[in-house]
């Protein structure tokens, strides 16, 4: 043990790690920016919410960009030249976002609503298209036994991305009062990360490398990453688990805020235990987690964090009989951080070793798309639930659809799988 934690510590000295942190911060600006900031300037422009809860559409494009993955992966932009293929996309996508964002800065919401949702929809399609990269790049650069590593380094970069532009983002409107002014700081942010991409990212492939597309009919292009994928043993149970992997999760995360107020904890208890415990106990997860897929590999690591999930839903039930009681609640806010971590990281780390390479993106792309099917979709439901089974009904029925994911892991597993 003290061995493979000592092998740990050694990985974590690799200069690529940096290189995946600060990527992955980039990449969560945009979405951070349509699922918070926009929102905060919707109803500050006095829009309605039934309007404004509507934005949450615009981040389809994250949910369905295994459609659009394998061209991104066999067509190379011929701008900048001297750089690879990823770095290409990098740079391509982060100067587009900018200059979306400097666009979504000059107009009125009030007036042009539906032009600013469509840009919201316009930067999250070229968002999703820089995680197609990102999540491809990351795994080419990285060997197998440190994929749980780059999946952590990734997973920390998209938090503190999120936690710059919320704290930022928030912080600039309560000094200026003027949104058009704090959205223009945003975009200039993608401007100077576009020179950090530039000085940072070591993908120095030459132009050619990736151009097969021109090489390559479009049934090959769309269908043969796919079909490569089913023909793995077991590939639709492996589906199958990564579909209901998050299950009870998502839809006990999405409610976790109105429970809290519900079973009698205040605005300011709960804000500030978040403050106080929220971020250094998702880093604690994240680190966590990465160490335990290094030593139980990916697919022992992703039950183990199946059951780290269903540890955070029991102290969930827990809490109820400890409602008020400000320790309980830190304790629980805690649980839900770390397990949250451990099951990314498991998660980005398990799908990176079942994809081949040579198809990375397109590949990559349908499991993630597939592992946030429930996120995107039933926990939406997650109110009329409560409403039909009261809260300890409700988390019972997410233990319940948290299990048929483990059992098919444990299959799985007895089959002694190579990945």
């Amino acid at each position: 043990m003290l061995k493979n934690f000592i092998n740990v510590i050694f990985l974590c000295t690799d200069y690529k790690l940096l290189e995946i942190f600060i990527i992955g911060l980039i990449g969560a600006v945009p979405m951070a920016f349509v699922s918070l900031n926009v929102i905060v300037w919707l109803k500050e422009s006095g829009i309605e919410i039934a309007l404004i809860t509507l934005f949450t559409f615009a981040r389809l494009p994250t949910s369905l960009r295994f459609i659009w993955s394998p061209f991104i992966d066999n067509y190379t932009p011929r701008f900048p030249a001297k750089f690879g293929h990823r770095k290409k996309w990098f740079i391509l996508c982060t100067l587009i976002t900018s200059i979306l964002i400097f666009i979504t800065s000059t107009i009125s919401p009030q007036n042009f609503l539906k032009i600013v949702f469509i840009l919201c929809i316009l930067i999250t399609f070229v968002s999703s298209i820089y995680d197609i990269n990102f999540d491809a790049y990351r795994i080419e650069i990285f060997e197998p036994e440190k994929q749980a590593m780059g999946a952590a380094a990734a997973v920390l970069g998209y938090r503190a991305g999120i936690i710059i532009l919320n704290f930022g983002g928030l912080s600039i409107i309560s000094h200026t009062n003027n949104w058009s002014v704090t959205i223009k700081v945003i975009a200039l942010f993608f401007v100077i990360a576009v020179f950090v991409l530039v000085v940072l990212v070591q993908d120095g492939e030459g132009p050619d490398d990736f151009q097969k597309a021109a090489h390559s009919s479009l049934v090959e292009i769309i269908y043969t990453p796919f079909q490569d994928f089913f023909r793995k043993k077991h590939a639709f149970l492996i589906l199958t688990a990564i579909i209901l992997y998050k299950c009870g999760e998502s839809i006990s995360t999405v409610i976790i805020l109105p429970y809290y107020l519900d079973i009698g904890f205040s605005k300011s208890q709960i804000s500030d235990t978040i403050r106080m415990c929220g971020f250094s106990s998702s880093i604690l997860g994240v680190c966590l987690g990465a160490f335990i897929m290094y030593i139980l590999g990916p697919l022992r690591g992703l039950i183990f964090s199946g059951l780290a999930q269903l540890w955070m839903i029991f102290a969930l039930i827990w809490l109820q009989n400890h409602s008020m009681e400000m320790s309980a609640l830190r304790l629980v806010v805690t649980t839900e951080n770390i397990s949250e971590g451990i099951a990314s990281v498991a998660l980005m780390s398990y799908l990176s070793t079942i994809c081949n390479k040579k198809y990375l993106a397109s590949q990559y792309a349908l499991l993630i798309s597939a592992s946030g099917i429930f996120g995107n979709t039933i926990s939406a439901y997650s109110g009329k639930l409560v409403e039909m089974l009261n809260w300890d009904g409700f988390f019972t029925f997410a233990v319940i659809i948290s299990l048929p994911s483990l059992i098919v892991l444990i299959y799985l597993d007895s089959k002694k799988l190579p990945f």
